[in-house]
C-alpha cells in the first residue's frame, strides 16, 4: 500500500506539473500518457507494471458507472509493448 500511495503521488504531481486538471475518473488518454512517460524515463517494465497497478487501486475507489480507464485495450497494449 505505501508503494501504491507513492506512485499516485507521483500521478498527482505530474499532472499538477504538466497543467493537467485530474478529474475522475480519469479519461484514457491521461493514464495512457503517464504510463508512457513512466516507461520512457525509467526503461523498465516493472516499473510501469507497478504505476499500472496503483493508479487502477486508485481509480477502483472512485464510484463510477463507466469502466476503469487502466483497463482499456490501449493500457493493455502498452503494458504488452513494455
Amino acid at each position: 500500500m505505501k508503494k501504491y500511495k507513492k506512485e499516485i503521488l507521483k500521478f498527482i504531481e505530474w499532472c499538477n506539473l504538466s497543467n493537467v486538471w485530474l478529474v475522475r475518473p480519469f479519461p484514457v488518454s491521461l493514464a495512457v500518457a503517464y504510463l508512457y512517460k513512466v516507461y520512457k524515463s525509467s526503461n523498465s517494465y516493472a516499473a510501469l507494471v507497478v504505476v499500472h497497478a496503483a493508479l487502477e487501486w486508485f481509480h477502483s475507489f472512485i464510484s463510477s458507472n463507466g469502466s476503469n480507464s487502466l483497463d482499456s485495450s490501449i493500457c493493455h497494449n502498452l503494458l504488452e509493448a513494455a
